[in-house]
């Protein structure tokens, strides 16, 4: 049987078509999913409150007043966790200093004090 060479052409440009367009396709997901691999990640976090109800929600006056002294410096405090080397802790016992973040991270974990204020320059 003979096959018109009309039809060979044709069936030939349907499948350098077919796979151009997979070729394509293939090199567009793997190019998004590199993208989507760079967008960054929105982690839920769980905020800790393993005193309980034992956590004070008022902060001490030694704690008010290490924030009140940052302020007048021209610093910002927030209770929002910032990056900063400048937290104000409060102790069980109700004084309070000025730690840096890596202090900070210590003595909460070890539960010995509770972050109040993180103070930027402002």
């Amino acid at each position: 049987m003979h096959v018109p060479p009309v039809v060979v052409s044709v069936s030939r440009a349907v499948r350098l078509a077919t796979v151009s367009f997979l070729a394509l396709t293939l090199l567009v997901l793997v190019a998004l999913g590199s993208f989507d691999a760079a967008r960054p990640r929105v982690q839920v976090l769980t905020v800790d409150r393993s005193c309980g109800q034992s956590c004070p929600d008022a902060m001490s006056d030694a704690a008010t007043a290490l924030v009140r002294e940052a302020v007048a410096a021209g610093r910002t405090c927030s209770s929002t966790p910032v990056l900063t080397d400048h937290i104000v802790v409060e102790h069980r016992d109700g004084s309070a200093e000025v730690v840096t973040f890596d202090r900070a991270l210590e003595l909460s974990a070890a539960a010995t004090v509770w972050v109040r204020r993180y103070c930027v320059p402002a």
